[in-house]
């Protein structure tokens, strides 16, 4: 996969900063080598589908590397790691069937989306937001009276008791194992240990955010110091621009240095 460009990068940006919270990292795909991919397409697509190839991308434009920082739920202590690219795909079991039976329920269930993300960021509880994340991703075959799909008002999830449920909520999780990218976690200082769920498309977007304000930070003091337009400042390599700003600085060469 192709990195973004400095100024692909600040379109996706600009572009993203305008969109919903939970559909901003689509900006970076439809800005990338998968441009020629619709938004719906991508908002429709397994979460676990959809992180894959914003850490690819990220790999490809900033580097292979993560670094990341939390605390420790327990005492408060910093904590700051590395993590490589390659080694968080390379995490997950074997996806689940999407049609399974369970005492006498036959249901069907499909991975979350963006879409449900979106759908769901407005419930503060949740119970009820799980309930409704189970509505929109699971679908009742037939239940142990044989009531099948064809009619719809018979039997909904709504309709199952609460075993049945968890059956299902576990098997929406393990249909897209990419979707869930958690951390096993120590606390040095406390010897605490716990587990810490990445959010790769926030993760990315604070990145492709950070390098977008740096860009413009350049763009501004080039175009300050010799007059260029922002097309010409990020139509340079990254290895000239920074090459100039370096020359900008103070004691560089060509310059009096007292």
């Amino acid at each position: 996969m192709e990195g973004l460009s400095a100024r692909q990068v600040l379109d996706a940006w600009e572009r993203g900063s305008r969109m919903d919270p939970a559909l901003r990292c689509l900006a970076l795909l439809e800005t990338g080598s998968d441009a020629g991919v619709a938004r719906p397409t991508w908002a429709q697509a397994p979460l676990g589908e959809r992180d894959a190839r914003l850490l690819a991308l990220r790999a490809a434009t900033i580097g292979p590397v993560l670094s990341c920082r939390t605390s420790c739920p327990s005492c408060g202590t910093g904590l700051e790691f590395e993590l490589e690219i390659d080694a968080l795909l390379s995490r997950g079991a074997a996806e689940a069937p999407d049609e399974f039976e369970y005492d006498g329920w036959r249901l069907r269930v499909r991975p979350v989306t963006s879409d449900d993300v979106r759908a769901l960021r407005h419930h503060v509880d949740a119970t009820a937001a799980r309930q409704a994340l189970l509505r929109r991703t699971v679908t009742v075959l037939e239940t142990p009276t044989g009531h099948r799909e064809a009619n719809a008002s018979v039997a909904t999830i709504d309709d199952a008791p609460p075993e049945i449920l968890a059956v299902a909520a576990r098997q929406v999780e393990t249909i897209d194992p990419g979707a869930d990218r958690s951390l096993e976690l120590s606390c040095a200082s406390c010897d605490e240990r716990w587990t810490d769920r990445i959010d790769v498309g926030a993760f990315v977007w604070r990145e492709f955010t950070a390098l977008a304000q740096r860009l413009l930070c350049e763009v501004h003091e080039l175009a300050c110091a010799y007059g260029w337009s922002e097309s010409a400042i990020l139509g340079l390599s990254p290895a000239r621009r920074q090459a100039y700003l370096e020359l900008l600085a103070p004691g560089a060469p060509g310059e009096d240095v007292p």
